[in-house]
């Protein structure tokens, strides 16, 4: 059984974090030994985001000085690489992915996957439930644009949960700012000639909390990284 750790950025993220305590408890993930969690907790929150990431994080890192979603996820990871466990998770903490897919991630990595993501989407013509239908349209034209400049399917460009080996996000080495960040993952697991495993996940909305992603300012932005990584 491989050594794993979950990242999470966090911000005014309380509710869906305290669901995803109480779902984890329940799980068969908090019975594995080697499971430790980063909780990266932007320092403008202004609810518990803390307090409660502190009652099942391994490390919660005040977020202070940037405070975009790539430059939590670039902390955690500089924490992380100081003792690095096999694998590496990441996740929103909004509440909205689930551990039993975070199980499939982790079992796809121990079987031999060097990286993996979650696939929200089910189609065009078959919207989520609890996502706009904006946000399913921004989703799909995204992951055709990903598709067409990284030369692969790609089903969900904007995933917030992801696994790898620590091989594999060694050589990524992310550096993006904000929520691009998925954007850059892909390109530099291409880049890179990593094989990527798409898997289905079972997505919901958001437990509390608002969105934190500025669909027409953060989608161009993707859109300009996807062009450029």
């Amino acid at each position: 059984m491989a050594s794993v750790t979950v990242i999470m950025p966090v911000k005014d993220e309380e509710e869906g974090l305290r669901l995803l305590v109480d779902e984890f408890k329940a799980s068969p993930l908090a019975q594995r030994k080697d499971l430790s969690f980063i909780i990266v907790v932007d320092g403008r929150s202004s609810d518990m985001s803390r307090e409660v990431s502190e009652i099942i994080a391994d490390s919660v890192i005040d977020q202070n000085e940037r405070h975009g979603k790539g430059d939590a996820i670039k902390a955690a990871i500089s924490e992380w690489s100081e003792n690095p466990t096999e694998l590496l998770v990441m996740m929103d903490a909004d509440g909205s992915y689930q551990w039993p897919d975070v199980e499939n991630v982790i079992e796809a990595l121990e079987s031999g996957a060097e990286a993996v993501t979650g696939v929200r989407l089910r189609g065009v013509f078959t919207k989520v439930e609890g996502m706009s239908l904006l946000h399913h349209m921004g989703n799909h034209a995204l992951a055709v644009s990903a598709s067409l400049r990284n030369r692969r399917k790609i089903h969900d460009l904007c995933s917030g949960l992801w696994g790898f080996t620590k091989e594999a996000i060694t050589k990524i080495a992310p550096t993006a700012q904000g929520f691009d960040l998925e954007a850059e993952l892909h390109g530099r697991v291409r880049s890179e000639g990593i094989p990527l495993v798409q898997i289905p996940i079972d997505w919901r909305c958001r437990v509390g909390g608002t969105s934190k992603l500025r669909s027409f300012v953060d989608g161009f932005r993707i859109f300009i990284r996807v062009i450029r990584t």
